[in-house]
C-alpha cells in the first residue's frame, strides 16, 4: 500500500522561518509543498522518511531575503499494487457504482460491473443490494467497511500544459472509466478501480 520514492528538489526558506534549525526548517517545508500532493505516476505523498542529502543555500537576489537549497529526501508515497486487497468505507453509491474512501484517499470507484455477482441498484434508497438468495438481501450501505481489490490506477496530468490525457495500468480500460466519469468538473490526478467480484471481498460484515 505505501512505498518510499527518492526526490530531488530545491526549495525555499523564507526570512520568517530563520529562527528554526536549518534542517527542521527544510523539512518543514517538504512537507508543506509535498504532503498530500499527488506527484505524476508515482502516487500520493504522505510524509518526508529521510533527508538524504542538502545543499549549500544560496541567498536569492530578492528583497525578502530567502535562500534555496537544493535537497534529496525520502518520501513515503500511497500507492497499491495491482492486485492488492484494501479495506475502506463505503462513502456514496450511483447506478455506476461504489465510492470507497480510506480517509486519507476518497477517490476509489468500484463500477458496477466490478460488484458482487447478482448485485442490484435500488433507486429509491440509493443502495446496493447483493442478493445472496431468494431469502436474504444483503445491503452495502454508507459507512460500511469494505474490502477491496485494486483492479487498476488512473493518472491524469492536471499541470497547466496537459491534455488531462488518462495513463493506467490497462490504457483502453483506464479511458472508459474516465470517460464513464467525464460528469465530473473535477478532474483527479490519481484515482484506483477496485473490484469485489473475488470470494471474501465485499463488506467485512459479510464474513465474520
Amino acid at each position: 500500500m505505501f512505498m518510499v520514492t527518492t526526490i530531488k528538489d530545491t526549495v525555499k526558506i523564507l526570512p520568517r522561518y530563520f529562527y528554526k534549525n536549518r534542517n527542521e526548517a527544510i523539512i518543514d517545508e517538504i512537507n508543506h509543498k509535498y504532503s498530500n500532493k499527488v506527484l505524476h505516476n508515482v502516487g500520493l505523498c504522505i510524509e518526508l522518511l529521510d533527508l538524504i542529502e542538502v545543499s549549500d543555500g544560496i541567498v536569492l537576489p530578492c528583497k525578502d531575503g530567502s535562500y534555496t537549497v537544493k535537497v534529496t529526501f525520502k518520501m513515503i508515497v500511497f500507492r497499491p499494487f495491482i492486485g492488492e486487497t484494501l479495506i475502506g468505507k463505503v462513502s456514496n453509491s450511483s447506478e455506476k457504482g461504489i465510492k470507497v474512501s480510506m480517509g486519507f484517499f476518497d477517490d476509489i470507484t468500484i463500477p458496477a460491473s466490478q460488484l458482487t455477482p447478482d448485485t442490484t441498484f435500488d433507486k429509491t434508497q440509493n443502495v446496493w443490494i447483493w442478493n445472496f438468495n431468494e431469502t436474504d438481501k444483503l445491503y452495502i450501505d454508507k459507512n460500511e467497511e469494505i474490502r477491496f481489490q485494486v483492479l487498476t490506477e488512473l493518472f491524469v496530468d492536471t499541470g497547466p500544459m496537459s491534455k488531462k490525457k488518462p495513463f493506467g495500468q490497462d490504457p483502453q480500460e483506464s479511458t472508459k472509466q474516465l470517460n464513464e466519469s467525464a460528469e465530473s468538473e473535477l478532474v483527479v490526478p490519481y484515482s484506483i478501480i477496485g473490484t469485489i467480484t473475488q470470494q471474501g471481498l465485499g463488506l467485512t460484515s459479510w464474513w465474520e
